[in-house]
């Protein structure tokens, strides 16, 4: 059954993500698909802040889609995705089997499934099964750390508090692989490292475990984004560009950490209740529409749990928390605040609400009560965060035709030609169209503004395009056009906004873009092709 279970898991994710329907959005113009096609195409440095921050993330992550998409159907890719979330799936119910505190294994198979799939159709993550932005999937690294810490703590002898040097660096290099490949992963992996410490033990052996567990997080760091880092580095002086240039100072970029504050809660007092905030208004933490519940009830359930606990701690026959469990609720509770110190974006929370209905399975067993009302309380508690569930999937596109396509105007002399970029809009995603050998720059937007005459990043675009002696285009969104025209003044250009010299560049996936001739302020307009 449970090799049935494993087996069946991403097949039926796979599915789901087709029935779905196709996902794209503003990460996915911004650069799940231009990033891959820099990387192949040797871009780096040829094309400049195009999509805005993430234009230097790491692009290892978004090669399998990218590489599915270009030589299968659309369908593929979404397959592809679903089964990544599948696969995550598979990992919470492998650890929900492993630490939930049932004998009878029939029954614990069944409960440990049922946490699995539950937690996959939260509002956060079912909203993600089939997205190319990854959050889903970029958690397999930190659920096989888990699961091999958790199984190696079951399989040994409770008076010995060891966990295995190898089982720690094994794990730790997985947590540090999945932050590599995402970075908004590492408050998980903080999560783990700092949980190592709620072990029991004296304090050497807690220290000792986390050490062992960051160490071989930092090899895994390392080993799969040791090159990205190191070009990084050769390019700016910051191996993360941008973000920690409050760390690394960068010459390139402002002496800033580049996080986003859109969603930072404004007090302690409604930091405190985040939970509750968003839960009730999904925008306090997101630009999409949704609700979830499981965050909030593992937010109330946990404190409920201790207190319940010290309230029954002179009942002679309550067993102590197991090794296993204590981590788990330390993880959670480490990854919770370490998001809210740093993100408070609710996507990438999804792999915690995932967790959420084992966390509060286990929560609720912990409680001094038979096991019969643990299992009705549990299944009381699933079944009303399910029922809060809303999602809008307004935004799934059909599968026909190829998963991007872009109609490119033909250019006269693509070599002497070089594309700007301007606005906030993502547009990264129609370059892969475009000739080779045209450059594109992006002169303003969230990264450089194009007002920006200070950091290096601005000045070397200000002598490329001064210094460029061919043709000049700038692509932006029509919506956008007035703070184009600021743009384009601000590098003494002039936009010419006139139809007969104007293009439209269309896809599959997004609203048209326009691609208008820009000359330099002295010249005249160019006459048309």
């Amino acid at each position: 059954m449970q090799a049935a279970l494993v087996m069946a898991s991403p097949l039926a994710f796979a599915a789901i993500a087709i029935l779905l329907g196709k996902k794209t959005g503003w990460d996915f113009y911004n650069y799940p698909w231009y990033n891959p096609f820099a990387l192949t195409n040797d871009r780096f440095g040829f094309d400049v802040a195009v999509a805005h921050h993430a234009t230097y993330s790491n692009p290892l992550s978004d090669l399998p889609l990218y590489w599915l998409v270009s030589i299968g159907p659309a369908w593929l890719g979404g397959a592809f995705m679903g089964a990544m979330a599948g696969i995550v799936v598979v990992f919470i119910g492998v650890l929900a089997y492993s630490v939930l505190p049932c004998a009878d294994a029939s029954k614990r198979t069944t409960l440990a499934a049922l946490c699995a799939v539950v937690g996959a159709f939260g509002a956060g993550a079912f909203q993600e099964i089939g997205d190319p932005a990854n959050d889903i999937p970029a958690a397999i690294g930190i659920l096989a750390a888990l699961v091999i810490i958790v199984r190696s703590v079951n399989a040994k002898d409770a008076e010995t508090n060891r966990v295995a040097v190898g089982t720690l660096l094994l794990a730790g290099s997985l947590a540090g692989a999945a932050v590599a490949l995402k970075l908004t992963i590492a408050v998980y992996a903080l999560g783990v490292g700092g949980a190592l410490l709620w072990f029991s033990g004296s304090p050497m052996q807690r220290i000792a475990r986390s050490a062992l567990f960051s160490a071989g997080a930092a090899g895994g760091l390392l080993l799969v984004g040791g090159f990205w880092m190191l070009k990084l580095w050769r390019y700016s002086g910051n191996p993360f560009l941008p973000y920690f240039n409050d760390v690394f100072h960068s010459s390139l970029l402002v002496a800033t950490s580049y996080r986003d504050p859109s969603f930072r809660p404004d007090s302690f007092l409604t930091a405190l209740l985040y939970p509750v905030y968003f839960t009730l208004e999904s925008r306090t933490v997101s630009e999409s529409v949704f609700r979830d519940a499981h965050i909030l009830i593992l937010y109330v359930l946990l404190p409920l749990t201790l207190i319940v606990r010290l309230a029954a701690s002179r009942l002679a026959n309550q067993a102590a928390l197991s090794n296993a469990t204590t981590f788990l609720f330390a993880f959670a509770a480490i990854a919770y605040f370490a998001w809210l110190a740093v993100f408070d974006i609710y996507r990438y929370l999804i792999p915690l609400e995932m967790l959420a209905p084992l966390l509060i399975a286990l929560a609720v067993a912990a409680w001094p009560i038979r096991p019969v009302w643990q299992l009705a309380v549990t299944v009381m508690l699933l079944a009303t965060a399910q029922l809060l569930v809303r999602v809008d999937l307004s935004d799934r596109q059909t599968w026909s035709g190829r998963y991007v396509d872009v109609a490119a105007p033909a250019l006269a002399a693509p070599e002497r030609t070089m594309i700007l970029l301007a606005g906030h809009a993502p547009m990264a995603y129609v370059i892969p169209f475009f000739p080779r050998e045209i450059p594109f720059v992006r002169i303003d937007g969230w990264l450089v503004q194009g007002g920006d005459r200070i950091t290096g990043l601005a000045r070397a675009m200000r002598a490329r395009v001064a210094g460029h002696s061919g043709s000049l285009y700038m692509l932006f969104a029509p919506v956008e056009r007035e703070l184009v025209l600021d743009a384009a003044k601000n590098y003494d250009l002039e936009l010419i906004l006139d139809e007969r010299f104007c293009r439209v560049v269309t896809s599959n996936i997004d609203d048209p873009l326009w691609l208008c001739p820009v000359v330099k302020s002295q010249r005249s307009v160019p006459t048309q092709d």
